[in-house]
């Protein structure tokens, strides 16, 4: 695959993935790849090659003599993810807190106040572009390769997750910004300890969260 061809194939599995967070695409819809190839004006190979990027991700399912169909993320999936993000993502606070700086700190803060004064569906539009900047940040800033090498091998549930509770939680939103302001709010009192736990707290409860949204949906 030269280059260009892979580049061209990370953009259609980019702006697929981002449907499927958004839920523009949502699970079970099938993707036509002939009319994803016209639409975009490419051959079918880059529209081929994303397609088994997404599926290697865990966002689409190939179906033998059916077709390529947007997966159903199940619950279970869902907790063992977090399951992982609970052993590592408090001990990657730990490890990236003295190297985050108070200017991005404080630039976290302001990005996550000011969702207070949006209104309606606006507010979780902007929280999605924001959700993951957080945890981005502290990935970005831990030294420990291997955890880096972890977190990413799971970003997928962790968009996915942000995207579902998003679109169906919607009053979940002021407590899931709170939360992400107690860990910006330790790191800028270099409280290592209490970040940690911030963050740990805020990922058990949007685990809680999201496990009685869907425990529910799927008794109905």
């Amino acid at each position: 695959m030269s280059a260009k061809q892979k580049l061209i194939s990370q953009q259609i599995a980019d702006q697929l993935r981002d449907k499927i967070h958004r839920g523009q695409l949502l699970p079970g819809t099938p993707l036509n790849l002939v009319a994803l190839r016209e639409e975009l004006g490419v051959s079918i190979s880059p529209v081929r090659d994303a397609t088994k990027l997404l599926e290697r991700e865990g966002y689409v399912q190939v179906v033998p003599r059916r077709g390529v169909f947007v997966r159903q993320v199940e619950l279970e999936e869902i907790l063992e993810a977090y399951d992982f993000r609970l052993a590592i993502e408090p001990v990657m606070v730990e490890l990236a807190a003295p190297h985050i700086s108070e200017a991005q700190i404080k630039k976290l803060q302001e990005n996550y106040r000011s969702l207070f004064t949006i209104e309606g569906g606006s507010a979780s539009e902007a929280f999605r572009a924001m959700d993951m900047a957080l945890h981005l940040t502290v990935t970005k800033h831990c030294p420990n390769r291997i955890f880096k090498s972890m977190i990413s091998s799971i970003v997928g549930y962790i968009e996915w997750s942000s995207g579902y509770a998003l679109r169906n939680m919607p009053d979940s939103l002021p407590n899931t910004v709170e939360e992400h302001l107690k860990v910006c709010d330790a790191l800028l009192r270099r409280d290592i300890a209490a970040a940690a736990e911030a963050m740990r707290q805020h990922l058990l409860a949007t685990r809680a969260r999201i496990t009685t949204y869907m425990g529910v949906s799927a008794s109905k």
